[in-house]
């Protein structure tokens, strides 16, 4: 188990604000990782609009302390971009 003074989820720099619609709309796939075992899990744009259909509107950041291991149930888990994804405002986004 990591450190005990810190919330047991941790998201990526630059996620944790994003609403869930604008991680499907950018199409970023999502890397979830456990810290207590070696499972993982990536989310498509697809499994978010799925899984979070009645939530879009709410941040990363609103979910994150909401999640589970599928394995071992702890919720010590990492979030992150797929490795290669741009993340950040759409083109002509307004700012």
């Amino acid at each position: 188990m990591p450190e005990p003074s810190r919330p047991p989820w941790r998201i990526a720099d630059g996620l944790g604000g994003l609403a869930i619609w604008s991680l499907v709309d950018q199409r970023v796939t999502l890397v979830i990782e456990c810290d207590s075992c070696p499972h993982f899990a990536k989310w498509t744009p697809a499994d978010l609009d799925r899984r979070f259909r009645r939530h879009r509107g709410r941040s990363l950041s609103w979910i994150a302390p909401r999640l589970r291991c599928s394995r071992c149930k702890s919720n010590w888990v990492r979030i992150s971009a797929e490795r290669g994804a741009v993340v950040g405002a759409r083109p002509g986004a307004w700012g």
